[in-house]
């Protein structure tokens, strides 16, 4: 009787299980979940991202619920703009394992490239940066960053704002960093010309300490740049490189300030740091 009942169960079973199977399979309810998981990540609910929606994307209220329901709602255009919305990989969006985060990649030898990249973003928006409250970001895994002892991974990134919810705003992240170290003086110089462009643009900076862990997970793709920054820690001050502080400047600094201004000198934009 024991097997009886063994072998029922197991048979009930297989339609759940073939069930289970095909939608694992589904590369569209995938995309829709990836939708859904990265609002989700970004503080935005699923019922919540109908607000953010342009008119001329519909979907159904109740189309949010999951994966499931939403994978018949899934478009090409609804995929375009969870990306544009989000700063994500396009790639990402449709199921690839890729880094999630937008990266705009400039040869960290010449800031001007950042710089010229910042001020179109800002002039094709129509906003200026204070409008789109844009924010430089950086994120290390050093407990003293400011030292010649600095060593491990440096993210450097892009925050603005896309949406409000209940008055509260919701920001996207743009990478702007691939690969950096904080113990590559090249980096860290280059760390240095891209605080100065930042506070040029008026564009405040604001830098973390976390783990290595976390920061090859978000180079990795396995985590978005939302969770990287608030599971952050200390706060740190490179901008001190533009211009060090009163009794606090260091030989180090010294040497990597005028490692960046020589940067910016060749890019005809010496005047970010002067002499």
């Amino acid at each position: 009787m024991e097997l009886l009942a063994l072998a029922k169960t197991a048979i009930d079973l297989l339609p759940r299980g073939w069930k289970l199977l095909k939608q694992h399979n589904d590369p569209v309810r995938a995309q829709a979940a990836r939708v859904l998981e990265a609002f989700e990540a970004h503080g935005v609910k699923p019922q919540q991202i109908a607000r953010l929606l342009p008119a001329s994307i519909e979907v159904k209220a109740t189309a949010w619920t999951s994966a499931e329901t939403l994978k018949d709602a899934t478009t090409p255009a609804l995929l375009k703009w969870t990306a544009d919305t989000l700063a994500l990989d396009s790639a990402w969006v449709d199921g690839e394992p890729v880094c999630r985060q937008t990266k705009f990649t400039w040869d960290y030898k010449h800031p001007a490239q950042l710089y010229n990249w910042l001020r179109e973003r800002y002039l094709r928006s129509g906003k200026n940066q204070s409008q789109s409250a844009a924010e430089l970001l950086v994120l290390c895994a050093c407990d003293a960053p400011m030292t010649n002892a600095a060593n491990g991974p440096l993210v450097l990134m892009l925050r603005e704002t896309f949406g409000d919810i209940n008055g509260s705003e919701r920001h996207r992240y743009v990478l702007l960093s691939d690969g950096w170290r904080l113990d590559h003086s090249p980096c860290t110089a280059s760390l240095a010309a891209a605080c100065a462009i930042a506070q040029n643009m008026h564009l405040p900076i604001h830098a973390l300490t976390t783990s290595a862990r976390r920061l090859r997970a978000l180079e990795g793709g396995k985590s978005f740049a939302v969770e990287a920054w608030t599971k952050a820690k200390a706060r740190w001050h490179p901008d001190d490189f533009v211009k060090g502080p009163p009794g606090k400047d260091t030989e180090w600094m010294r040497t990597i300030r005028a490692a960046a201004r020589e940067m910016l000198v060749a890019d005809k934009l010496g005047h970010l740091i002067p002499d």
